[in-house]
């Protein structure tokens, strides 16, 4: 699980994008320096944007907060790489083994996500915390004991597709209970378990003519929007939606492999996209736009918004330029190292940032000044480690 660079989530051995590398960078760099911004209690303004609470964030649409966008920026930048990294597999090995090998890579971002849960209020999520102990101290084993590195490349192969099983059909069943008034956990889910829905499915249909694929994208979609309609509300009452609304952001893991396979035929591209962007602002009248429940048309507005900032990302891509010290680009090479490492200093960072700038006698325009300029900080300073982790060797791969 640990080894030389990668092209994480997925990983992808091909000439690098650089506006994808940055605009993943970008979800990155939110996830890190907003999530941080939860720790600032010495001011109110960073509240509206770090938090899901529609009572207190500042809604870019009703019932869209600013803080919902970076999970759906997550995902559909996975979504992206799915694209580039299938269509590099499928020349170099056919589509049959690529299909085998996104079948395994999805149920091994499972088993990560089930990993990083954190939720101690059931004793589900404290076996998942449990694996995640041992999955730290085989990794501690195997840089200490290089000898059995094979071995427990093995374990954790295996291991990995394991916990991805049992996530989903731990899931499948609380789902079942929910509906069935049972009384049940709701908390074993993650953002990394949606994105592993997503490439699950995309996986049967990522190699198909672009004609199936955007068929079978707006069937999707029809499909998920009766879904939202006839389902109970406590069907999606899990952690991001639960594998009910998975489904929705697999969804716009596959609106980004489609968007990607009609890039270069623009008349078709807007034909597809034309109608996405219509349709989300009827449907908004029938279904407000839910986060907690990733309604369908929480996930049509996220499709325009992550679709509209990868446009930016990628028409600011200029030929020949290079930076010395990339951020963005360094966070979007190694964004899964990044998403797990958000999750043991993120917290501790912004706690850090609070005690010392709230002891300043700096009050008004000028702490919220400071604040901020602590937020750009993570972000460079995570830059900085992965840089170094990854001459070292020591990034995240699966």
């Amino acid at each position: 699980m640990v080894e030389e660079d990668i092209y994480s989530l997925p990983e992808i051995k091909v000439d690098r994008v650089n506006s994808l590398d940055r605009f993943r960078g970008f979800a990155i760099a939110l996830m890190l320096m907003f999530g941080a911004a939860k720790m600032f209690t010495d001011t109110d303004f960073f509240v509206q944007l770090s938090t899901h609470d529609l009572s207190l964030s500042w809604q870019l649409i009703t019932g869209y907060g600013f803080y919902d966008i970076i999970a759906p920026l997550f995902v559909f930048a996975s979504g992206l790489a799915f694209h580039y990294s299938t269509k590099s597999s499928c020349l170099k090995i056919g589509s049959v083994k690529t299909r085998r090998k996104n079948l395994v890579h999805s149920l091994k971002i499972l088993g990560v996500g089930s990993l990083l849960l954190f939720d101690f209020s059931n004793p589900i999520g404290i076996v998942f915390f449990a694996f995640m102990i041992l999955s730290i101290l085989l990794i501690a084993f195997s840089l200490f004991k290089p000898k059995f590195k094979n071995i427990t490349k093995k374990i954790f192969h295996y291991g990995l597709i394991s916990l991805g099983i049992c996530i989903v059909v731990v899931n499948i069943i609380e789902v079942i209970l929910a509906l069935a008034n049972t009384s049940t956990y709701t908390g074993s889910w993650g953002a990394l378990t949606s994105i592993g829905i997503g490439m699950l499915i995309a996986t049967f249909i990522v190699d198909k003519e672009i004609s199936i694929k955007c068929v079978f994208t707006y069937a999707f979609i029809i499909v998920y929007f009766c879904l939202c309609l006839i389902l109970p509300e406590k069907a999606f009452l899990f952690t991001h939606g639960g594998i009910i609304g998975a489904l929705g952001y697999a969804i716009l893991f596959i609106l980004a492999d489609v968007v990607l396979s009609l890039k270069d035929n623009k008349v078709l591209l807007l034909i597809f996209t034309i109608p996405l962007f219509i349709s989300s602002a009827f449907i908004y009248d029938v279904i407000l736009p839910s986060k907690e429940t990733v309604t369908i048309t929480y996930v049509l507005f996220s499709f325009v918004f992550c679709y509209t900032v990868y446009l930016i990302f990628d028409l600011l891509e200029l030929p020949g330029v290079n930076f010395k010290f990339p951020v963005l680009t360094i966070l979007g090479k190694n964004s899964l190292t990044a998403y797990c490492l958000h999750f043991a200093l993120t917290f501790t960072y912004g706690i850090c940032i609070n005690a010392l700038i709230s002891y300043l006698p700096m009050k008004g325009v000028i702490q919220i000044i400071l604040y901020a300029l602590g937020m750009i900080l993570y972000a460079i300073l995570m830059a900085l480690l992965l840089r170094y982790l990854s001459e070292k060797k020591l990034v995240v791969r699966i």
